[in-house]
């Protein structure tokens, strides 16, 4: 198993392999005008599964589930990438997740100026 400091590291490098290969290996047109982000990575302490965290910064909803299918169908190549990029026994089975808080993230920022232009009514 490893320690809190090295799965940390690992994961770093994971983020950093993913981000590099799906905006510079893949070569699929769905990719072309869109901006896929990898936001957090956690690897399981044995190193055999790593849930991807990922945004999308350009598209809409709907673009969402093309994209997850464009790296779900790459994902043997991603994981060959990552495996060549790290220095372990284990190259960890990947999981894509959609991050979305950042839509929450602007949700709660709405909720609070909404409570400041309320208190402003007030005085």
């Amino acid at each position: 198993m490893a320690t809190k400091h090295r799965i940390e590291k690992i994961n770093e490098l994971i983020r950093t392999q993913i981000s590099e290969t799906v905006s510079y290996g893949l070569k699929d047109p769905r990719l072309e005008n869109v901006i896929v982000g990898v936001s957090r990575v956690n690897t399981t302490p044995d190193m055999k599964y790593c849930k991807v965290y990922f945004n999308i910064y350009t598209g809409d909803d709907e673009q969402a589930g093309e994209i997850m299918g464009v790296l779900e169908k790459a994902k043997g190549y991603i994981r060959k990438q990552v495996s060549d990029a790290l220095t372990t026994r284990y190259s960890p089975e990947l999981t894509f997740i959609l991050d979305d808080s950042y839509k929450q993230y602007d949700h709660i920022n709405e909720i609070l100026k909404d409570l400041d232009i309320r208190q402003e009514d007030e005085i």
